[in-house]
């Protein structure tokens, strides 16, 4: 197996009366927390693709705010995944989207989204964005 397959996502979080929060998605296989990440979507950019993934296996609906993207290497399967973050500014939360019933979504504390992830790339991309912002 081998090879790097590349995967582009969302950091999304909500920012109400100055509290931050994040939400977060499990994944099909694992069932891990996780953030809207996919393959790059033919026609579209790598920023078009992310938000693609984050209305499908999320229902979430926003817009990439600023031109930061957060990069970090994942391990699966043999595999290496080069995978990039674009924070998203969630506008929309909708009550039914494609994978609704192949994942649960949650919305947690900017405290509590680092704990709940397995992957400690996402961690990094997650603490990275914290950093900056």
């Amino acid at each position: 197996m081998g090879g790097t397959i590349k995967q582009f996502g969302v950091i999304p979080y909500i920012k109400k009366s100055g509290k931050w929060r994040l939400v977060l998605i499990t994944s099909r296989t694992s069932g891990n927390w996780i953030f809207p990440k996919g393959g790059r979507i033919g026609g579209k950019s790598a920023e078009e693709s992310a938000l693609q993934e984050a209305f499908e296996e999320a229902g979430l609906k926003g817009r990439i705010v600023g031109r930061y993207a957060y990069k970090s290497v994942l391990k699966r399967g043999g595999r290496s995944i080069a995978l990039t973050l674009y924070p998203m500014r969630v506008e929309r939360l909708l009550v039914d989207w494609p994978e609704k019933r192949e994942r649960r979504r949650v919305i947690v504390p900017l405290k509590s989204a680092r704990s709940m992830m397995d992957y400690p790339a996402l961690q990094r991309c997650l603490q990275d964005w914290v950093k900056s912002r």
